[in-house]
């Protein structure tokens, strides 16, 4: 992840303003100060993100102060410095993936032993919830799908119920898991899966999935849409 000089300017906006400490104490008395305050929420929250839960205030502000006079007794320059952030950010995901990664295997280790639960060759570990009646989709089909995704310690991050209407794609045009998931259902059916990172988002991840994680769906098949429909009088 390259740390770019928008987050810099982020944690000198959280460290600048001296309200930062009492937040009980901070008025926004006009549209410029609720721009200021919206973008330390902002820088806030992807600071976070990205693994900076700390500031120093007194070395931030210090640095700061250096930069904006030019001082040459700073010790480091800007091109310096991005280099160190660069490095350090790239450290820290890395880290926090070996953590997840580990996490994940650990978790998958343990649910393989509930007898309801069923592992693939891959990987995908699985659980019928409710046997379908209608077609069953392959690789050239359409389906629509409710579904309800969760990470192990619970959390969701998706959920087509709470959009209020269920989501249709191509077999294979989602993650690894889905679709192997998928042909193995028929319409009508309900089944929970557990997803290892390599049949999800790997090490990469996307936004909101940090890489390696590994994801849980319920999912209910509501709907296969054949890429060739059976020939009239045929099923």
């Amino acid at each position: 992840m390259k740390f770019t000089s928008l987050f810099i300017a982020g944690a000198i906006i959280l460290a600048s303003c001296e309200s930062t400490k009492n937040t009980a104490n901070v008025t926004l008395t006009s549209k410029i100060d609720s721009v200021n305050y919206a973008l330390g929420i902002n820088m806030g929250e992807s600071l976070k993100q990205i693994g900076l839960t700390e500031i120093n205030d007194d070395i931030l502000l210090a640095a700061m102060h250096l930069a904006l006079s030019s001082d040459t007794t700073a010790l480091m320059n800007n091109e310096e410095a991005m280099s160190f952030l660069n490095v350090y950010f790239q450290q820290l995901q890395q880290e926090k993936a070996k953590k997840t990664l580990d996490e994940g295997q650990k978790f998958l280790e343990e649910n393989a032993k509930n007898p309801n639960v069923s592992t693939s060759p891959s990987g995908l570990q699985y659980q019928v919830l409710q046997e379908g009646t209608g077609a069953t989709p392959t690789d050239a089909d359409k389906v629509t799908v409710h579904y309800t995704g969760t990470f192990i310690d619970g959390k969701k991050f998706d959920s087509s119920y709470d959009k209020g209407q269920p989501a249709t794609f191509g077999v294979t045009g989602v993650i690894k898991g889905w679709t192997e998931a998928l042909k193995m259902m028929k319409e009508g059916g309900k089944m929970k899966i557990w997803v290892p990172s390599d049949l999800a988002y790997g090490p990469r991840g996307r936004q909101g999935i940090p890489g390696n994680s590994v994801l849980i769906f319920e999912m209910e098949l509501i709907k296969v849409t054949l890429a060739t429909p059976p020939a009239e009088g045929q099923e």
